[in-house]
């Protein structure tokens, strides 16, 4: 059947890069098959192969070998010059080059010497034999391995990571690196790439149509939801996906508009942290052509200023790296295409990389042996042995092991013939060259070579701090800084002061509550050991203890995870499958189940993980009851945006293994409730982004002032209303005032009415417009608290006369006031109920 694969990416280039292989495979572009052209090493070991078999005429050999495709070309200089090589007819036997064949060149004819039969067949082969270097301070205390392919790029002056620490390379002796401390200076080697394979440059010139085109319609305004559906359906990626690469490029083209392509080369200056100077060059051809042109440049621009200038690339750019700043308009016509090779071979003649290939060339032509007459040579001999020969061949520019080792790395290591035809592209005007100023940041394109030039295997954080420093300034110019509401280090410092830990057994379970289900027992994406120092085993322990006892439940979001055990029926309720196997829990309880039947029933919900008494993870029937809280997708969004920051839809639907929809829908609703803002908190982020309202508010007052959502504050009211008490007084101490007696009744246990009138009779309770206008009752010594917070406005004279009465006369009613005093029944009322309300008089 046809297989089906899921390519995944970790940068945009990388992005870019298998969007446009995926289009190529679909629509069956195959990259050119490249084959090697007339190796001589290989020549020398077939030559003494055919001697073995039968003496030979050397035209007849010679249109023999014509006849093989890599060798259609071959000239008879040529052939001749390695015949006389592996027959030993050269002026360098005192070095030990021995023949393997006899040639007499009058008669034109060779053959096999005495004893060459057993050094071909324990030494055939054309794979070379990888050795590792061991790693020594000056005075030779031992530090650890390198292998030879991260060797062969070391120059004597280089910094590079081992174990954590930075070494300075003083010198490569046999198969030992000889290095000082280089504590606290950063390194100045490309990243090691281990056999991660450069990209061909077939695709690279696709990568450049593809990023011409992109930028054209960019250019001329196409409808971004239109540029989404060509890229979805012209080269078979996600929406999630079509919308970084655009924004990628909107980003890129917002610093430098003219966007590279393969017809366009950028070259810019970045002066970093430390002073340096970058030079950038946006080439998209490969890292075989790149390190080409790299090398020749470096060499040109090190012979002009005379310093060691050290080089970073990558497939779509490279880097020269100098103490000195250069003038970048000269750069251009710097390296002639009629130069190029003459420069490289120039470049590369006493670099670590020559030495190795030429131990490699060396050992193929059987002139390094592996195996002489059955006793293995160590690969340190063989070092020993290569270094002799190419000291004694240093000047023997012709000698064919000296041309087969240019050869390989002019057109293995690197590709001379496609980095020339670029620069005859930039002579012709085929190819333009575009030139831009210094800055302190490089463009978004230039960021992964800026970031090649750290190890990827050590110092992860510090690669991770520099990508986020350069990507905030890239926002910072693109958008200017006035348009993010917070600098990232104010939030990213407000979130982590409440970040949870675990220090004890219970803290687990309360992390699993405020962060949402997470690993718990592995160590990959959102995992609990990043919240505890404790030893890795300690917590793992504790937590299979949780699991065991029902405090942690897994759940299943995609893969396994684990929650507070009252938090599954809300995970359930989002992703339980419906799809389960007729029959599958029943297999189960027989124990006849296969992986699948356990799979789809923990995927429905129907089986729960646990451990046994040794430890091991097993599966359990459980029944999930259904969740009676508020809107689950909701509850999982806040929960999310509570520790996660300020967030855009892609990455909460990302997070939370949700459709973008589904997540947008909840955004929406709770945006509209108050308890989501949205807008553009942080630079550092695509917008909208949205953030709970309490987290703003708080940035906002400097973290100074607790602040309260609606459902704390809720919750806390709701707790206050239907607290019950003791007795009257204690209803007064708590809630200050009654609104009715059936208040009173509702929240005072066996509520005393026969006391309540007492109260009231003995004036320590009384009844007026004390709340808002509204008559309710309060304690005596409490009136004149409430009066001092309700009263608005001084009394007028007639409002005087009736006080003045009632105070003369306690008790008396309205139509007695109305006898007693000269003003009509109506204004009489009127008079009453504004001394009411302004709480002079209470009833």
């Amino acid at each position: 059947r046809t297989s089906v694969g899921r390519i995944l990416v970790f940068e945009e280039n990388d992005l870019v890069e298998t969007m446009v292989l995926t289009k190529c495979a679909m629509e069956g572009l195959i990259d050119r098959t490249d084959i090697p052209h007339g190796s001589l090493d290989v020549l020398a070991q077939t030559l003494i192969g055919m001697a073995l078999e039968r003496r030979w005429d050397v035209d007849e050999a010679y249109e023999l070998v014509r006849r093989s495709y890599p060798y259609r070309e071959l000239d008879r200089e040529e052939f001749l010059e390695v015949l006389n090589f592996v027959a030993g007819r050269h002026s360098y036997t005192d070095s030990g080059i021995y023949g393997k064949v006899w040639y007499d060149p009058e008669e034109g004819v060779f053959g096999a010497r005495r004893g060459t039969r057993m050094i071909y067949f324990m030494n055939i082969g054309t794979i070379p034999q990888e050795v590792s270097y061991r790693v020594l301070l000056e005075y030779g205390m031992p530090l650890g391995e390198l292998s030879e392919k991260f060797v062969e790029r070391l120059q004597p002056g280089d910094i590079f990571l081992l174990g954590g620490k930075t070494y300075e390379l003083t010198s490569v002796r046999g198969n030992r690196v000889y290095v000082r401390d280089a504590h606290g200076r950063k390194p100045t080697i490309p990243s090691w790439t281990g056999e991660m394979l450069p990209r061909t440059f077939d695709l690279s010139v696709e990568v450049g149509r593809f990023r011409e085109r992109l930028s054209r319609m960019i250019l001329e305004g196409v409808d971004e939801g239109e540029i989404e559906r060509y890229l979805m359906e012209e080269f078979h990626t996600d929406h999630g996906s079509a919308r970084s690469v655009i924004l990628y490029f909107r980003q890129q083209m917002r610093m430098i508009e003219r966007v590279p392509t393969h017809r366009r080369i950028v070259i810019e200056g970045y002066i970093d942290d430390a002073g340096r100077t970058n030079v950038l060059f946006h080439a998209p051809f490969g890292r075989r052509v790149n390190d080409a042109l790299a090398r020749a440049y470096a060499f040109r621009l090190s012979e002009e200023h005379r310093e060691n200038v050290k080089v970073s690339l990558t497939d779509d750019s490279f880097m020269l790296i100098l103490s000195t700043k250069v003038p970048l308009e000269d750069i251009p016509g710097l390296v002639p295409s009629a130069d190029l090779e003459v420069l490289l071979r120039r470049a590369v003649r006493r670099t670590e990389l020559f030495k190795q290939r030429f131990r490699h060339t060396g050992a193929r032509a059987m002139m390094i042996l592996r195996n002489f007459r059955g006793h293995e040579i160590s690969v340190k001999k063989q070092q020993l042995r290569s270094q002799g020969l190419l000291d004694a061949l240093h000047r023997a520019e012709n000698f064919p092991v000296i041309a087969e080792t240019y050869n390989e790395i002019l057109h293995d290591v690197m590709d001379l013939n496609n980095a020339r035809a670029v620069l005859e592209g930039i002579e012709s005007g085929e190819i333009e060259m575009v030139v831009v100023g210094y800055a302190d940041t490089p463009s978004p394109f230039g960021h992964s070579v800026v970031l090649a030039g750290m190890s990827d295997i050590v110092l992860m954080e510090d690669r991770s701090a520099l990508l986020r420093q350069l990507h905030r300034r890239v926002i910072s110019r693109v958008l200017g800084r006035e348009e993010a509401m917070f600098d990232d280090d104010v939030v990213e410092a407000h979130y982590r002061s409440k970040r949870p830990s675990v220090v004890e057994k219970s803290d687990i379970v309360e992390v699993l509550r405020t962060v949402g289900a997470m690993e718990v027992f592995r160590e990959r994406g959102e995992h609990l050991l990043a919240y505890t120092d404790l030893p890795r085993e300690t917590v793992l322990e504790l937590a299979r203890e949780l699991a065991v006892e029902g405090a942690i439940a897994s759940v299943w979001v995609r893969g396994p995870l684990w929650c507070a055990a009252e938090e599954l029926p809300l995970y359930a309720s989002i992703y339980a499958s419906g799809r389960v196997p007729e029959g599958a829990m029943d297999r189960f309880l027989d124990g006849k189940a296969s992986k699948d039947d356990v799979r789809a029933l923990e995927e429905a919900y129907l089986l729960g993980r646990t451990f046994d008494g040794d430890g091991k993870t097993v599966h359990v029937p459980r029944e999930v009851p259904p969740w009676t809280g508020e809107d689950a997708v909701e509850h999982l969004v806040i929960r999310f945006l509570e520790s996660g920051g300020p967030s855009n839809l892609e990455e909460v639907a990302h997070a939370l293994r949700l459709e973008d929809a589904r997540v947008d829908a909840s955004l929406e609703e709770l945006e509209r409730r108050g308890i989501v803002r949205s807008g553009t908190f942080v630079a550092s982020k695509a917008s909208p982004q949205y953030i709970l309202t309490r987290d703003l508010i708080s940035i906002e007052r400097g973290g100074q002032e607790p602040v309260f959502d609606e459902r704390v504050i809720s919750d806390t009211v709701t707790a206050i209303m239907l607290r019950e008490v003791d007795s009257i007084e204690e209803y007064f101490d708590v809630y200050g005032f009654a609104m009715s007696v059936r208040s009173l009744a509702l929240r005072v246990r066996g509520f005393d009415f026969e006391r309540w009138l007492e109260m009231l009779e003995e004036g320590n309770v009384l009844q007026g417009r004390f709340v808002g206008g509204q008559v309710s009752y309060v304690r005596a010594r409490d009136a004149p608290l409430f009066a001092a917070a309700y009263r608005r406005s001084d009394l007028s004279e007639a409002e005087m006369t009736v006080l003045r009465a009632i105070e003369d006369n306690p008790g008396v009613t309205r139509s007695e006031l109305v006898s007693m005093l000269p003003f009509e029944r109506e204004e009489m009322m009127d008079i009453i109920a504004r001394l009411d309300h302004e709480l002079h008089v209470h009833r």
